[in-house]
Order: structure tokens, then C-alpha cells, then sequence
């Protein structure tokens, strides 16, 4: 096989693919001559044994020397390509070609509504939270076409319980314990919570923050359970770096900063 550099992941699968279904031919060759043989043992055609027999050898050789052939060639340094950023461009270079709309996001690739995350380590990727394995480039893109045609799964009522929380505890800390409705929060300062613990901020990004956010912002969800009603600021915090971005199903850009909770 030709050296891991210049060669796309693509191209070596294929490459192997083309060897596998080749040493399937050979497969078939063999279990032909090994048919030859059994109907000529059931038949009584003893001529036809030794020369079934001899050629059900060949055959079997040529598969075998084919088969080590195969675990020989493949020499492509997979983890430097996944953890090197090329297969990231790979991706997006087929995403382009197939008509789907994927963006590179810090350490994650964003596929409305879903983020992957490549592993470098397990040789894998994790397509929202599930770990897939099947990374050949053509696949994964299609798979990611077919995941975007289902219904998005987001349960709004309970992520506006959770962020009416976070704002509640942001207010208390900024008013010394006071609770002021309809003060406006930085976004960014409710995330800070959300992910106080160590490796949360790893697991749930400030583009899947944002995400949710817009997903809130596209729902019926208005308002908690005990009534009260959320509202977002406008990004007056675009200067000082405080906004939250995200790119939305018609590829638009939607920028947050801010949110507030008034009482009914």
C-alpha cells in the first residue's frame, strides 16, 4: 500500500476493498474445486479425485498467500490521521461533495443538529453521544444524511427547568442572595455552571450549549412550570466576546448573549 502521507482514508479502505473482494473470488475458487472433489468421493469418479484434489490445493494456496497479503499492506498510521486534523478536512471535503452541510467547531464537526467528535484513540467518532465506529468517510456522511432526516430529539420543557435553576443561583451570587426577576444573565455565566465540574466542559461544549439554546428559542416552550417566562437579550455583548453562536438547519448563523426569566 502506499504511505499514510498524501493517501486519504477514502482511497486506502478502497484500496482494500478491492483486495477483499478479489480474494473472495479466490474463496469461491476453492469451495468450487472442493464441490469437484465431494461429488467426484459421492460419484465414485475416481479420476476426477486426484485432479480436484489438485486443484482445490492450488486454489487454497492462492487464497492463503492473498489473505496475508491483505494484513501485509495495510500500513496507513490511522491514529496520526484521525488526532492531525486531516480527517476532519477529509470529512468536510465529502460532506461538500454529497450536498450536506457540516462546519468545523473548535474540537467538534457540527452537523445540524448533531456535533462529532473524533477519538483518535479508539478509532472512532461520537455522533452526539453515541460512539460510532463505521468512520470510513463516504459512510459516515451518509449515515449523518440519514440521521438529519429524523425528527430532532430535544426535550425543551426540561432543559428551560434546568436553565431557569442555573439563572436563579447566577442572580442569588451577582445580588448577594437576592432574587431580581428579569435580570439579565450572560449566557456564558450559566454555562460556567453548568459545567463547574472537572471534564464537564469537555462533554458538553459551549456549541452544544449553544445549540440548545437555539433549540429552546425554536420550541413552544416559553415559560417554566411555575410560570415563568423567559426572554432573550439582544447580543449587546458582542464586543466584549460574550456570544454564543450556532449555525441553524437553513445554515444561518444565530447569535445569543444573554437571557432573562420575568414572573407571569
Amino acid at each position: 500500500m502506499e504511505e499514510s502521507t498524501g493517501l486519504s482514508l477514502e482511497k486506502a479502505l478502497g484500496k482494500v476493498e478491492e483486495d477483499v473482494i478479489s480474494t473472495i473470488k479466490s474463496n469461491a475458487a476453492v469451495n468450487s474445486a472442493l464441490k469437484k472433489l465431494l461429488a467426484a468421493a459421492r460419484q465414485g469418479k475416481l479420476k476426477d479425485l486426484v485432479s480436484a484434489s489438485d486443484l482445490a490445493e492450488k486454489s487454497e494456496s492462492v487464497l492463503r498467500q492473498q489473505i496475508s497479503a491483505l494484513k501485509a499492506k495495510w500500513d496507513f498510521n490511522e491514529q496520526e490521521y484521525l488526532a492531525g486534523g486531516s480527517y476532519s478536512k477529509e470529512l468536510l471535503n465529502v460532506a461538500q461533495d454529497k450536498g450536506l452541510s457540516l462546519y468545523e467547531r473548535d474540537d467538534r464537526l457540527y452537523c445540524y443538529p448533531t456535533f462529532i467528535r473524533i477519538l483518535p484513540g479508539d478509532r472512532a467518532v461520537i455522533i452526539g453521544k453515541t460512539i460510532e465506529r463505521r468512520i470510513r468517510p463516504s459512510f459516515l456522511i451518509s449515515r449523518l444524511k440519514e440521521l438529519q432526516k429524523r425528527p430532532v430529539r430535544f426535550n425543551a420543557g426540561a432543559f428551560i427547568e434546568s436553565l431557569h435553576a442555573a439563572y436563579d443561583k447566577v442572580v442569588r451570587l451577582k445580588t448577594k442572595g437576592l432574587l431580581q426577576t428579569d435580570r439579565v444573565i450572560p449566557l456564558l455565566d450559566i454555562y460556567e455552571l453548568f459545567t463547574l465540574l472537572p471534564g464537564q466542559s469537555k462533554d458538553y461544549s459551549k456549541q452544544e450549549f449553544a445549540r440548545d439554546i437555539y433549540l429552546l428559542d425554536s420550541s413552544n416552550i416559553a415559560a417554566t412550570r411555575s410560570g415563568a417566562k423567559i426572554r432573550f437579550a439582544a447580543s449587546t455583548g458582542t464586543k466584549a466576546g460574550r456570544v454564543i453562536s450556532i449555525i441553524d438547519e437553513r445554515g444561518a448563523e444565530r447569535k445569543y448573549y444573554a437571557v432573562s426569566f420575568a414572573k407571569g
